[in-house]
């Protein structure tokens, strides 16, 4: 049997057998609870962020007509993008066109 347990006050299991309507919102709960995990570990926090330092460095250190720097800009140009659209983000102020 598939149970769905809520840690929140009020009724805390779900089950099939409860009314439909329930059970379904219990489902929906969990799955969007999967979504947020996914998008902010497993995507954002694994891709983005790990590569900011290195978007940061490359950008501060390189020279525009250094070797790496001409192999790594079409990989990170898109990832400046993102960074300059986060005011939390570290390299907000180094965004390029």
């Amino acid at each position: 049997m598939i149970v769905v347990r809520w840690a929140c006050g009020g009724r805390q299991v779900w089950t099939p057998r409860d009314q439909p309507e329930d059970w379904i919102a219990a489902k929906l709960w969990v799955r969007c609870a999967d979504f947020h995990l996914a998008l902010g570990v497993a995507h954002l926090l694994k891709t983005h962020l790990v590569v900011e330092p290195f978007v940061i460095a490359m950008m501060r250190q390189l020279s525009s007509s250094h070797p790496l720097y001409k192999l790594l800009k079409p990989h990170f140009r898109y990832e400046s993008h993102l960074y300059c659209r986060c005011p939390w983000s570290m390299s907000s102020a180094f965004c390029w066109n």
